[in-house]
C-alpha cells in the first residue's frame, strides 16, 4: 500500500529562519573593508599608470631623436638654425622645432609658435602626436593657463640655449645653429627634455624626469642634474 503524502513538518519548525540578507553590522564591516582595501590598492594602481605614462613619454622621445638624426642626416649634421634677427623671432627657440603647427594659444614672439610650417622635424614623422607627452594635463600660469602642449605644440624642450635657469650665454651654451662634429660631450649633452622641467619640475612623472641625450641615450633625471647637462663643450 502507499503511503499518504505528508509535508515534512521539520519544514514547518519554527527553529530554522531564513536569511534573505546581511545584517547591518555586517554590511557595515563589508563596506569598511571594502574601503580599507581601495586605499591600499589606489596609490599602487597610480603608481603603475604614471609608470606606463613615463614609458610612454619615453618612446615619444626615442621616436622624436629619430627624427632629428634623420634632419642632421639630409642637412650636413647642422643642428636647427638661430634665425637671422634672434632665436625667439627667427629662429629654433625652445619649442618650434616639431610639434603642432597652428592653434597654439600663445601669440608672443611675433606669433612664432604659429608660423614655423613645416616645424622642422614634422615631416620626420607621420603624427604630431608623438610631441605631446601623456602627463601635459596640468594647466601651467607660465603658460597663460594652459597645458604646455596646448600653449606650445609640444611637450618637449628643445636645448636651444643651455641651462634654463641662466640664458645669458644661449650663442656659446645652447645647440641652435651649431654642427654635430663641433659639440665634444654628446653622450653628456641633453638635446630634448620635457617641459615640466621648466614650468613645473617634478609635476609630470615625479622628482625624475625623461631627458634625451644627443647620442640618442635616454636617462630620467633630477631639475639640478638636469642644469649640468645643458652646456655645451666646444670640440677644442
Amino acid at each position: 500500500m502507499n503511503r499518504p503524502f505528508s509535508i515534512d513538518r521539520r519544514l514547518e519548525s519554527p527553529h530554522v529562519a531564513k536569511r534573505d540578507a546581511f545584517t547591518l553590522i555586517e554590511l557595515i564591516v563589508t563596506v569598511g573593508i571594502f574601503l580599507i582595501l581601495i586605499t591600499l590598492i589606489f596609490p599602487a594602481i597610480r603608481s603603475a599608470q604614471e609608470k606606463a605614462r613615463a614609458v610612454s613619454c619615453a618612446n615619444n622621445l626615442r621616436q622624436i631623436f629619430t627624427a632629428f638624426s634623420l634632419y642632421l642626416g639630409e642637412n650636413n649634421n647642422q643642428i636647427f638654425w638661430k634665425g637671422p634677427r634672434s632665436l625667439g623671432l627667427d629662429g629654433m627657440d625652445w619649442y618650434v622645432y616639431g610639434g603642432k603647427e597652428t592653434g597654439n594659444t600663445f601669440t608672443g614672439q611675433e606669433g612664432l609658435f604659429n608660423r614655423m610650417i613645416p616645424r622642422p622635424l614634422n615631416p620626420y614623422l607621420n603624427q604630431t602626436s608623438i610631441f605631446h607627452c601623456p602627463s601635459d594635463t596640468l594647466k601651467f600660469g607660465s603658460a597663460q593657463g594652459n597645458t604646455l602642449f596646448d600653449w606650445a605644440g609640444t611637450s618637449y624642450n628643445f636645448n636651444a640655449t643651455g641651462p634654463y635657469r641662466d640664458i645669458s650665454q644661449a650663442d656659446t651654451m645652447g645647440l641652435s645653429g651649431v654642427t654635430m662634429t663641433s659639440v665634444a660631450n654628446p653622450s653628456q649633452m641633453v638635446v630634448f627634455y620635457e617641459g615640466s622641467f621648466v614650468k613645473g619640475a617634478g609635476q609630470w612623472h615625479g622628482p625624475r624626469e625623461n631627458v634625451c641625450f644627443l647620442d640618442g641615450h635616454l636617462e630620467a633625471l633630477a631639475p639640478a642634474e638636469l642644469q649640468t647637462k645643458l652646456a655645451r663643450l666646444v670640440v677644442p
